[in-house]
């Protein structure tokens, strides 16, 4: 009876491994089913070197290139040395002639290279032939395991035929003309930015501050020269014309101590430039009037060349004066400016007309 029982026991092990295996094959064949055959052979074809498994599929877009074992199968493939069928129950015995033709499917191409003076073999290449080189048309459109190989670089564009490095034209600065060097001059003494007037005339703004400078440094020198060598009796002097100029030596030492209060609940900035002013004073040939119109045109984007001509002064003059009222430049500051000289030109007009009524 103990007998019976544990043969009993032993069927229906069977029975549940056999039912397990038979599982198992039928998951194995659906799987055949849902995977593509040659992606199942390739994988299965893989061969393992130090890297990990290496596709033996190479695909070539190219002309045809004949490729063979490499050179030194030792230091590539070492997984190759002493490579045996072993004979396992696997259900068929291993050929040798699918080991051979595993190792002509991942057969690497080698380059093969001259040595010095054009001698071909040597110790380790001795009765080996030589290698088919791979082309750089071939080369480019290798494609190992999906991975396509980085495209060689493009040799740099050559010169038209006929036509040497040197004679290739370089981009180079023009020298300033006269009318820039002009307009150059007149924005500088507007106040404004160098690199505002390298962008206004197209030049490139890098170091032209130097430009600016050079250019003002000679106008001054320039300025200054002719002054000196054309100096003349102050009869022949076309600024005695203005009655301003050739107003008696009081009426010059009222405009000198002439001081004006700033508005009744004026900010404290317009205070501020009141004082600023009263202090600066007028030295000859300046008065309230010419300070008015001087801050008036160039506030309001005159040129310096008409300023000058209303004026009937030297650009000098006119350039170091503007530069005394406007020591910080900026719209509101020029905006100030205006109002405030306006303004001590207006009580300075009718102080002196009240002067000439009560004379009268």
């Amino acid at each position: 009876m103990k007998i019976l029982d544990r043969l009993k026991v032993e069927r229906e092990t069977l029975d549940a491994r056999l039912a397990v295996l038979r599982a198992a094959k039928l998951f194995v064949d659906m799987v055949k089913d849902l995977i593509d055959e040659d992606e199942v052979e390739r994988r299965l074809a893989g061969i393992l070197t130090l890297d990990g498994f290496i596709p033996p599929v190479v695909r070539y877009a190219g002309p045809p290139v004949t490729f063979s074992r490499p050179q030194v199968p030792g230091a590539l493939f070492p997984a190759y040395e002493g490579f045996d069928a072993v004979d396992t129950d696997l259900g068929g015995d291993p050929e040798s002639e699918d080991i051979a033709e595993l190792e002509e499917m991942v057969a690497v191409p080698t380059t093969q290279q001259s040595p010095p003076g054009g001698e071909t073999g040597g110790p380790s290449g001795a009765g080996m032939a030589a290698e088919p080189t791979a082309t750089a048309e071939t080369s480019s459109l290798v494609t190992v395991a999906g991975h396509q190989s980085a495209p060689q670089p493009d040799a740099p564009p050559q010169p038209a035929a006929g036509l040497k490095v040197t004679d290739l034209p370089t981009v180079r600065e023009k020298p300033l003309t006269d009318d820039e060097i002009a307009e150059v001059l007149e924005r500088d003494a507007r106040g404004q930015g160098c690199g505002t007037i390298a962008a206004a005339i197209g030049r490139n703004p890098q170091g032209f501050y130097h430009t600016v400078k050079s250019l003002r440094q000679a106008e001054e020198e320039r300025a200054g020269n002719t002054e000196t060598e054309g100096a003349e009796p102050e009869a022949e002097d076309p600024k005695a014309d203005d009655p301003e100029e050739a107003a008696p030596i009081s009426e010059r030492a009222a405009v000198s101590g002439f001081i004006v209060e700033p508005p009744a609940g004026a900010p404290l900035k317009v205070k501020a430039l009141y004082g600023f002013l009263n202090a600066l004073g007028y030295p000859a040939p300046w008065t309230p009037a010419r300070d008015a119109i001087l801050a008036t045109m160039l506030a309001s984007g005159e040129e310096l060349v008409n300023t000058v001509t209303a004026l009937k002064l030297d650009r000098t003059h006119v350039k170091a004066r503007w530069e005394a009222l406007l020591p910080v430049r900026g719209i509101d500051e020029q905006k100030r400016l205006v109002e405030a000289l306006q303004h001590r030109n207006e009580i300075w007009d009718a102080r002196t007309k009240g002067v000439v009524a009560a004379a009268e």
